[in-house]
């Protein structure tokens, strides 16, 4: 039987009061992306500003999590944001911030596919709702063996995940609050949904393991 590599169906438009942010990094020669997905809710009188000061804010918050961690080589490029309203649904506004936030790691590089690996916590009951982010920048100095993190990395990332957490709510300005960081679902038993479904994500934690995907390296998807 042939794999399917595609959901059948058509992918639905983005679900009013999702915002997805994308950020993207290099190292100059590989490319990585993480999709971060978010549920929000609006007051009357929604303007761009809003859209664009949320957007930073939580761009920032995100780099406050991954650079710490991450080797100086390799650097955030920008931030591409698609924000559906709800007031005005289903007009989208985009933005794109430029960033060139860097790594906090020296000494020697970990191979480009190998990534620290953050595993989210959900209610989502699916046998595929697992929902991870794929951290590129490893330093060598983070392996405890050819497989695993170190313990230092693994508390380290504790302590950075939960600030994270709480600075998604604390990146709402003016009409448009930041309710949850999310799953966001489109697909269901290999075919697109009729409409995105969120899960909240109620915390993470790091991988034991070191993560290596080569899918995701040499990659930019906004």
């Amino acid at each position: 039987m042939a794999r399917t590599l595609r959901p059948t169906g058509v992918p639905p438009p983005l679900l009013p009061g999702v915002l997805r942010l994308a950020a993207n990094y290099t190292d100059g020669v590989a490319t990585a992306t993480n999709v971060l997905h978010f549920l929000c809710h609006e007051t009357s009188g929604l303007v761009d500003s809003d859209v664009v000061t949320v957007v930073t804010n939580l761009a920032a918050a995100w780099n406050n999590l991954w650079k710490p961690r991450a080797h100086d080589t390799w650097h955030v490029t920008e931030f591409d944001a698609v924000y559906a309203e709800i007031e005005a649904q289903p007009l989208i506004k985009r933005v794109r911030l430029a960033d060139a936030t860097a790594g906090q790691q020296t000494g020697s590089i970990e191979f480009a596919n190998c990534c620290f690996l953050i595993n989210w916590a959900t209610g989502d009951p699916r046998r595929g709702g697992k929902p991870r982010s794929y951290l590129a920048g490893c330093a060598f100095e983070a392996d405890a063996d050819s497989a695993h993190v170190n313990p230092t990395d693994i508390t380290d990332f504790a302590a950075l995940i939960t600030t994270w957490m709480a600075a998604v709510p604390a990146s709402s300005h003016g009409s448009l609050a930041v309710d949850n960081f999310i799953e966001y679902s489109i697909v269901n038993h290999k075919a697109y949904r009729t409409a995105g479904q969120a899960f909240t994500i109620t915390g993470g934690a790091l991988n034991a393991v070191i993560g290596t995907q080569r899918r995701r390296v040499g990659r930019v998807r906004g």
